[in-house]
């Protein structure tokens, strides 16, 4: 299956669209947390094509250690499964 984004859409596979299957936020402790300001916010690009796939918020500090404590606690959870 193929994936890339057109106008805030992703496009799968035969020219598909599905809205909402990409966000530009970052996914922490089953929230969606957006960037903190404009200047916060990266852009991701195919290596291939240098066409963009979608921008990504740059979290700080803090949002980056709950990041992590939120990740080690599923780790233990996913690990006993």
């Amino acid at each position: 299956m193929s994936l890339s984004s057109v106008g805030g859409m992703a496009k799968v596979g035969g020219g598909r669209t599905m809205a909402g299957l990409l966000h530009e936020a970052a996914f922490v402790g089953g929230r969606w947390l957006p960037a903190s300001s404009a200047a916060s916010i990266l852009s991701v690009h195919n290596p291939a094509t240098n066409a963009l796939i979608g921008d990504v918020p740059m979290l700080d500090g803090e949002n980056v250690v709950e990041a992590i404590s939120f990740a080690k606690e599923a780790q233990v959870e996913w690990a006993s499964l």
